[in-house]
């Protein structure tokens, strides 16, 4: 029997486990045209086959430089033992949580971008350090208006998903999609900026397999600067600008409007 003591400490750490849980968070699920795909828990302690590729913690990257960077907490390596069936033009709902998935999402101010890239072959065997990142999707503040609402804030803050479509031109084959979001919360402070990039391995079919993948895309680590106007910054100081997103533009588009107030009751 556990003395008075061993429980009060065990007690107390728990608790000040559960604030840093709570402040962070993870991709809990993404629907692929109303299909849901749920994702792993961390470090897939459950061993739950999911196309979203395992982190090992919520916590956030904060060194752009990070392998990290590619996939999240101790991703870069890892890969998925599935992949989800899309097609081009395929509606993506992504539902994030906190650290307790029955918590919504902690942060309400910084961008969602999303990036994809070509595996080459079967995903399962593909290393997210050696993949050239495009750009399809930005969501910063609503209608891009500099004092506009963080659609963070309007989305997967108050438990709904973020919408968004692939490209309508993508080509057939195999991709991981690199779904990111910046908390800009603190980020007014050099290397404080909080990074939570997640990726979904895809195979998407229906297409031309003739139809041209960029050839300039970008790296992760490499594709941001710790000093980028974008990710350090005050964002709650008063502005006349528009949000300057880090990254290279949006190369392809999507077939659905981005960076609008898109989304709908999360019920996963």
């Amino acid at each position: 029997m556990k003395s008075f003591s061993a429980l009060a400490a065990l007690s107390i750490s728990t608790l000040s486990f559960l604030p840093s849980v709570l402040a962070h968070g993870r991709l809990r699920s993404v629907t692929i045209d109303g299909k849901v795909f749920e994702g792993p828990q961390i470090s897939n302690s459950g061993n739950i086959q999911s196309v979203i590729r395992t982190i090992n913690d919520v916590s956030p990257v904060l060194d752009v430089t990070s392998d990290n960077m590619s996939c999240g907490q101790g991703a870069a390596k890892l890969t998925a033992p599935l992949s989800a069936d899309a097609k081009p033009g395929s509606k993506i709902d992504f539902s994030w949580a906190s650290g307790e998935v029955t918590v919504p999402w902690p942060h309400n101010v910084g961008p969602m971008m999303t990036y994809i890239a070509e595996c080459g072959g079967d995903c399962a065997d593909f290393n997210s350090l050696d993949a050239k990142w495009v750009k399809i999707d930005e969501a910063g503040r609503k209608d891009n208006q500099p004092e506009g609402d963080w659609i963070q804030a309007t989305t997967i803050h108050v438990n709904k998903t973020y919408s968004m479509n692939l490209p309508a031109d993508l080509a057939a084959g195999n991709y991981l999609m690199r779904h990111e979001i910046i908390a800009l919360h603190n980020a007014q402070s050099k290397g404080l900026a909080e990074f939570y990039p997640s990726c979904v391995q895809l195979t998407v079919s229906g297409a031309s397999s003739k139809a041209a993948f960029p050839s300039d895309g970008v790296s992760f680590p490499g594709a941001y600067s710790a000093t980028d106007p974008g990710i350090l910054i005050n964002v709650f100081n008063p502005t006349t600008e528009a949000y300057q997103f880090p990254g290279p533009p949006v190369e392809l588009s999507s077939s659905g409007s981005s960076n609008n107030d898109t989304g709908s009751d999360n019920t996963g």
